[in-house]
């Protein structure tokens, strides 16, 4: 009876045995945790970076058609949720165009700075962004008398 108590042990596993197997793998399991809550933020993160490059490359597509020169400020509405602000600074003075061989242009060109930003539907600002643009417009016969003058 003694040799089939002691056969009885030996044939499978203890409570003991399975805890500690147990706390093993969940200790081997914690650094596979912490990475994968770590993916899911890196995915997360590229995501939001992903969606506000597209907001400022279709902003920078609606502000090409701008010129800063006879709308120096403005809005447009994207879609139902978004609107787009523009606002120019002049940062080089206006000049007269010049025609290659026959001298003076018939435009005026100034070079701007347009300060950009994009909000939501209420009013929170997504993304911001600046860059240069050239303005213009056509001479007038004002422009001509006062640019002889500042000639002479």
């Amino acid at each position: 009876m003694g040799r089939s108590l002691s056969r009885r042990r030996q044939s499978g596993f203890s409570a003991i045995e399975a805890l500690a197997a147990l706390a093993l793998v969940a200790v081997a399991l914690i650094p596979l945790i912490s990475l994968q809550s770590q993916v899911a933020r890196s995915h997360a993160r590229h995501r939001d970076l992903r969606i506000e490059a597209t907001a400022i490359e279709n902003a920078i597509a609606l502000v090409r058609e701008v010129n800063p020169m006879s709308a120096p400020r403005g809005a447009l509405a994207i879609g139902e949720n978004s609107t787009l602000t523009w606002r120019s600074v002049p940062i080089a003075p206006a000049v007269r165009t010049t025609r290659a061989g026959s001298g003076e242009g018939e435009f005026i060109v100034q070079l701007f700075r347009l300060d950009v930003e994009t909000r939501d539907r209420n009013g929170r600002p997504t993304s911001a962004f600046s860059f240069e643009k050239l303005g213009w417009r056509a001479l007038t016969p004002d422009d001509g008398r006062a640019m002889d003058s500042n000639r002479r």
